[in-house]
């Protein structure tokens, strides 16, 4: 699979051209599912998976759904250290997109709601 690295004066990392986007992981009960998907796309070579804290905050009890399945996936298989997940933060709360949440305690809350 194709990579690329991204590096400034201190850090660097491999990421991959193809990452496996999770926004649509919605629901917690449909585990085996989106196991199958994650695991075709390790088998492939995938190894970067794109999350966020807020992927499906629009559903009904969908708030952390996309961060949850993928947590119960690396639990599952015991994979953590092959892959990347690239998550974020900072993002406004539902219905309140105009009020900014990228203080450096936000940020570290919702990182530290993500390692979760």
């Amino acid at each position: 699979m194709i990579s690329y690295v991204l590096k400034n004066d201190k850090y660097e990392m491999k990421v991959p051209a193809l990452t496996f986007g999770a926004a649509g992981f919605e629901r917690n009960d449909c585990d085996d599912v989106y196991f199958e998907f994650l695991d075709k796309y390790a088998e492939l070579g995938g190894w970067c998976i794109d999350t966020a804290r807020v992927y499906c905050d629009w559903l009904e009890n969908g708030h952390n759904s996309s961060e949850g399945v993928i947590g119960r996936w690396l639990k599952a298989r015991n994979n953590r250290d092959k892959i990347c997940i690239a998550t974020k933060g900072g993002h406004p709360e539902m219905g309140h997109m105009d009020k900014s949440r990228l203080s450096r305690e936000e940020l570290t809350k919702d990182l530290e709601e993500s390692l979760k």
